[in-house]
Order: structure tokens, then sequence, then C-alpha cells
């Protein structure tokens, strides 16, 4: 009878090309509480009834950053907002990294706009499709060739983009610098229950439910079911029914009360099923 969370081996297990991107997606798609601080957390995350769970706000012009850090230089700043517009973008600028070859390459970092969640949901399909090809060509690890069936062509600018922070986290070079102050609201920035990554290396290869950035217990719960069914598919032996069909629920219907609220449910179902 299982009724904790997932162990690490399980996380591990999981193919990191895939679940690395979707969570940078995830929490864009998610960032819309003004109130709400960044919190890193571990996959120690609770079960169980949450009290907050019914406390979802829908603040579709309310803007939320956060910051990225590499070592002690800034990546970039992501400001999301979500409603009639969905957008996200990053600081113009160069910067030169290895690739998974040791050669080194140029990246330009680019301000761009996505006004329609329909055709970010395209074009993130897209993206998950290059970088994951990408992946398999500068990496010998087998994790990466799971996905070598995926398409092998972009010159997505954005793609770029996606690629160099999916790069650094499954490389372990990307440090989680959270956000300790939102619109003048002082909030706290270790959750009880969580132990922090901020301002520590995230360790290769333990992926996002390790390090995962949680922006509060909704969406804890909400990204705790998601896991679960990832994981469930995989011991079901069916890898080719993971995809981002889940998350793109979130990603459309986050704004929707009565949405969110039904998968929070199924989250706990799926939760009372397994303990």
């Amino acid at each position: 009878v299982k009724d904790s969370a997932p162990t690490r081996s399980e996380i591990k297990s999981l193919p990191s090309i895939l679940a690395t991107p979707l969570m940078m997606a995830f929490i864009r798609a998610l960032t819309v509480q003004h109130r709400e601080t960044l919190l890193p957390l571990t996959h120690r995350w609770r079960r169980g009834e949450d009290p907050h769970v019914n406390q979802w706000t829908e603040t579709p012009h309310q803007e939320v950053a956060f910051t990225i850090r590499h070592g002690s230089l800034k990546f970039g700043t992501i400001h999301t907002k979500i409603g009639e517009t969905f957008y996200t973008h990053g600081d113009v600028q160069f910067r030169n990294y290895k690739d998974g070859k040791g050669k080194t390459k140029q990246l330009k970092l680019p301000a761009y706009a996505i006004s329609d969640i329909r055709q970010f949901r395209q074009r993130f399909r897209n993206h998950v499709k290059a970088y994951s090809a990408q992946f398999v060509q500068d990496h010998d690890d087998p994790t990466y060739q799971e996905v070598g069936r995926l398409s092998k062509t972009s010159n997505d600018v954005n793609t770029l983009l996606e690629y160099e922070y999916t790069r650094r986290w499954t490389t372990g070079s990307l440090v989680v610098d959270p956000v300790s102050k939102v619109n003048g609201l002082r909030m706290p920035t270790v959750p009880e229950d969580a132990e922090t990554l901020a301002g520590e290396t995230v360790p290769s290869r333990v992926i996002v439910a390790q390090m995962g950035i949680i922006i509060n217990r909704d969406v804890r719960q909400l990204f705790h079911a998601f896991i679960e069914e990832m994981l469930e598919r995989r011991r079901s032996d069916k890898p080719e029914d993971i995809h981002v069909g889940y998350l793109e629920l979130a990603l459309l219907e986050a704004g929707n009360q009565d949405i969110f609220n039904d998968r929070l449910r199924h989250g706990r179902e799926n939760d009372k099923k397994v303990s």
C-alpha cells in the first residue's frame, strides 16, 4: 500500500527530457496569483486533504515576475500573465554555453510574446519535439534516446530559449532564486513542509519533482496528480502515452475555477486509490 510521495528512484525513472520542459510551461501557466511567492519544493510534499485547496483565485490581469540565475549571473526574469493575453519574455542578451558534446555555442535570449493561448499550445508541442530531438543528438544517455521518435527539425528561436533552460535543469547548473517580495508583500521563502534549494545548485539528473518550483499548495496538489499520472503510465509500460495533454489542460483551464477544482479532485481520488 503506497501512502507517500513518489520515491527518488521513481522520480528519476521519468523521462527527464519530457518532465523538465513541461515544468517550465507549468510555471508560466500558473504564476497568476500576485499574492504568492515562487517556492522551491522537494519531492517530499505531503498527501491528503489540503485546507487551501479551494482558495484558487483567478487574477488574469496580474503579473508575477521571477528570476533565474546561473551562478552569479542573472539569467533572465520571466514575467507571466494569463487571461486574454498570455506572454513571457526574457532579457535580450547573448550567452555562450557548451552543448552536451562540449561544443561552444552562442544563444540569444529573445523577448517574445504569445497573444493567443491556443497558439501557445501548438508552439509548446513543437518545442517539446524540437528540444527532445536536440537532447537526443547532444546526449548518449539512454534516457534521452526514449524520445528519439519525436521530430528532429526546428529553427524556432524560442525553442533555443527553452532548450537552454532545459539544458541547465538537466545538467544541474541552474540555480533557483525565488522571489521573496511580490507587489510589496513579504512572503515566506520556505514552506514548513519543504526543503529549500534556493541558492544551491540543483543536483544533476534530479528532475522536476525533486527541485519542482511550485507556487502554492493549490498548484502543488495539481502537480502532484500530474506526476502521479506520469508515473502510472510508466508502470503500465506505455511510455508513448506520456504526453503534454494533462499539462495542456492546466495551461488552458488554469483560470477556470470549476475545471481546476475538478483536476484537484481527480488528483485526490487517485491518492485514495493507491493509499
